[in-house]
């Protein structure tokens, strides 16, 4: 009853918005955004599909810097940054397993090619055409790993026609300096290349503070100057893109997109400190200080050509991309190095004592991606207008993860490291993919749409996990012995232990139903039922086979009716009602097995999500312009027993409570207006601002439940634009609350103390500076100076 009210509350806000005066209404239309989110060139509201475009240009103006400032605009999508990097949640679905094995809910695409990988996501967002968010499963034409929806970032062409470019500077707090520029140049009248290109350099919002740990009598004092700042920026990208274009019927796109992260890395806030200063600014991010150097060393290469044909009114496109991306990290343990005071497990090296020790773990990969897609549709419109497909996809990861210990009194000294855990593999995901979608237009204004995907996967990991050897008195200071007992494990060089390997092979059949009724010219209803997942895994021990068992692949059947078009002129206007049968949703957390061994383990569970959504854009004024976005959601795992424990008969049930990153209220809203000043000058003034309700982060190993309570978020710039906007000068504030909010836990476990923690552990079973999150940015503000020709 509640989220009906709800809804009919959303319902009289619409109505409120289409009330509207008419005097406010005597405006042009707006520009229609062309979108390719099916596949093929469409306009935002001939698109069937509960749709976001966000333009290029307009990007900065909504404080959108990077793929994560996302969430802050678009409805029901939730994006965490953190040690695997950029992770997404639309409508509530989201990935728990972040592993080399794992596989997201949610396509990010980079000019049509899938980025599996959340640390690859991020260094390529500069001098974007458009943003697409893509709402709901996208089974059929985006296939695996579309569950949720899909992103697809498509960044600025090359034209034919124009020499044309800009470049923009900015300055801000924290120390910030960034610049982009693009140059774009015609080489005849059949070629033109794109010259982009960007840095950021910022310094750390977590920065570490005096520390001072006691444990087992002993006093250790670590000064802040000992540690660097985390959370900050040091990348670098450039991108170079060659279109061919001899004629109406063909041409080719060459991309080549180059670039390097760095820096200290991502860290976690201390809970303690987020509570002592109200989540507000840099003093509730600090951490303790961690001497072991923290550094983030990435470098990627992006390579794609695309060719579209033209030939018997058939339009054919071919993509293929290469991806290579090294990722080294070396991350810090910046929360309570004494948090095992209850259960000593990390030793001094001493024959008889144990105490507290600096944890870090040193993450290396190289990532390589290798796909291709063909397509082929019909040129012009008709009575059939269709999509066929097929693909390939094949990414190999060779990871290590190794998790060391310092000794607190000697943290610099690396022939004192020694070896906690972790996996050194390989592992090789390959994919096919057949396809086809068309709409079979019975009228001009009535069009049924049918797709069909026939999906296949195989998953291959080859390599070992290493384990210490067992904890005890009178064992060897390093170096020493790995769990096998044949080699010599010394940092930073690879353990290797036992045997670690794993395959899944997998099938499936994914489609899409629908009707598209053209009310108006300007005015769509449709209505569609459509399915999504991702592949299946394996886990590294299942109970019911007594070793490696398979876990099968997540299947979400969505159920959505939808409007979008232009009621009233001047007003832009987009709602959907969406009912999820999750049958099949995949939960990752530890669990320990009656043969006393303990690992990760993947459930999958029975979930149910429904809500509603509504966006709309409405022209007051010819410089004036009011934007909204009201949703509800609601969810809930249906039958869903977990818990560390749930395999030796102490589970604990879920069933009811609602999934992570799920508010059920999500309020945005945004004013631009403009002014003229003088003949050759003007003004412009953006704010806008966010609400979340409540939503929660799980630790399902421990059964704790960590509550996010609701927030707004705000921002505002005001720019200055001289000779019709070739010259702007803009001053910017982002996050004006100066709040932060988390986006997922970090450590959790046994931990029931202030917080609030909703499971069965005892309160205070941890001391307070051991639970941290990863967290959203604080108040960032500066200055931009742009020039474009």
């Amino acid at each position: 009853m509640r989220f009906i009210e709800h809804a009919l509350c959303g319902g009289s806000i619409l109505a409120f918005a289409i009330s509207a005066p008419a005097s406010a209404q005597e405006q042009a239309e707006p520009q229609e955004i062309i979108v390719t989110a099916m596949k093929r060139e469409s306009t935002v509201l001939k698109t069937p599909a509960a749709l976001s475009v966000l333009a290029g240009d307009a990007l900065k103006d909504q404080g959108v810097n990077s793929a994560a400032d996302l969430q802050n605009v678009v409805p029901n999508v939730n994006i965490s940054t953190g040690r695997d990097g950029l992770q997404v949640a639309i409508r509530g679905v989201s990935s728990t397993d972040t592993s080399s094995k794992g596989s997201q809910d949610i396509a990010y695409n980079i000019d049509g090619a899938y980025v599996g990988r959340g640390f690859a996501r991020s260094g390529a967002f500069f001098d974007i055409g458009r943003v697409e968010v893509l709402r709901g499963p996208q089974g059929t034409l985006y296939g695996r790993s579309s569950t949720g929806g899909a992103v697809n970032v498509v960044t600025n062409a090359p034209k034919l026609d124009a020499i044309e470019g800009y470049a923009r500077l900015e300055y801000g707090n924290f120390d910030a300096k960034r610049g982009e520029a693009a140059f774009n140049l015609p080489l005849s009248d059949i070629a033109a290349l794109r010259v982009s290109g960007t840095f950021n350099d910022r310094d750390g919002y977590s920065k570490p503070m005096d520390t001072t740990i006691v444990d087992g009598g002993q006093t250790y004092s670590f000064d802040k100057s000992q540690a660097r700042a985390r959370n900050d920026q040091k990348d670098a990208a450039g991108r170079v893109s060659l279109l061919i274009a001899p004629g109406d019927a063909f041409e080719a796109r060459l991309t080549a997109t180059v670039g390097h992260q760095g820096g200290a890395g991502s860290t976690y806030a201390l809970e303690s400190q987020l509570q002592a200063h109200n989540d507000t600014g840099t003093a509730a991010l600090r951490t303790l200080t961690n001497p072991v150097p923290a550094y983030l060393d990435a470098d990627f290469q992006i390579y794609d050509a695309s060719i579209k044909a033209r030939a018997g009114g058939i339009q054919f496109d071919l993509l293929g991309s290469y991806q290579n991306f090294r990722f080294r990290q070396q991350g810090t343990q910046t929360n309570d190095v004494a948090a095992n005071a209850n259960s000593k497990v990390e030793p001094t090296f001493s024959p008889t004592a144990f105490g507290p020790a600096f944890q870090f773990y040193l993450q290396r990969s190289r990532s390589v991606t290798k796909q291709i897609e063909l397509r082929a549709s019909n040129e012009n419109p008709g009575f059939i207008d269709y999509v066929v497909g097929a693909n390939l996809y094949e990414e190999k990861n060779d990871e290590s993860g190794l998790t060391w210990n310092a000794q607190i009194d000697a943290p610099l000294d690396q022939s004192q490291y020694y070896y906690y855990a972790g996996p050194v593999n390989t592992t090789t995901q390959k994919s096919y993919g057949v396809f086809g979608q068309a709409t079979v237009n019975v009228s001009d204004r009535l069009g049924v749409v049918g797709g069909l995907r026939y999906t296949g996967n195989k998953l291959v990991r080859v390599g070992t996990f290493t384990l210490p050897f067992n904890f005890g008195a009178g064992f060897p200071p390093p170096p020493y012995p790995d769990d096998a007992g044949n080699a010599i494990c010394t940092y930073p060089n690879d353990c290797v232990g036992g045997l670690n390997n794993g395959r899944e092979k997998d099938h499936k059949l994914t489609w899409r139903l629908g009707v598209n009724f053209q009310a108006t010219p300007t005015d769509l209803v449709y209505a569609s039922v459509s399915t999504g997942f991702k592949p299946g895994g394996f886990n590294d021990y299942d109970p019911t086979v007594g070793g490696i068992g398979n876990y099968k692949p997540a299947y979400l059947t969505a159920y959505e009716i939808g409007y979008k078009g232009r009621p009233l002129s001047g007003l832009t206007l987009s709602s959907s009602a969406f009912y999820y049968d999750y049958s099949d949703y995949q939960v990752n957390s530890i669990a320990l097995f009656p043969n006393g061994q303990q690992a990760l383990f993947t459930d999958v569970v029975p979930v149910q999500i429904y809500g509603l959504e509504n966006e709309a854009s409405y022209a007051l004024g010819p410089q004036t312009t009011l934007s909204t976005s009201f949703s509800l959601l609601h969810s809930e795992y249906k039958n869903f027993v977990t818990g560390v424990n749930r395999f030796v008969g102490n589970g604990i049930d879920f069933s009811g409570a609602a999934v992570d990153l799920a508010p059920k209220v999500f309020v945005t809203a945004a004013f631009d207006h403009a002014f003229d000043v003088g003949s050759d000058a003007r003004i412009k003034l953006h704010g806008g601002i966010k609400y979340s309700g409540a939503y929660y982060l799980s630790d399902f190993g421990d059964g704790v439940r960590y509550r996010q309570k609701g927030y707004t978020r705000s921002d505002a710039n005001i720019t200055y634009e001289v000779d019709g906007g070739r010259y702007s000068l803009q001053a910017f504030v982002e996050n004006i609350e100066n709040k932060v909010q988390r986006t997922s836990f970090v450590t959790g476990s046994y931990f029931g103390g202030s917080y609030g923690g909703v499971g069965n552990n005892a309160p205070g079973a941890l001391p307070d500076n051991y639970l941290a999150f990863y967290t959203t940015a604080p108040r960032m503000y500066g200055v931009r100076l742009a020039y474009k020709f």
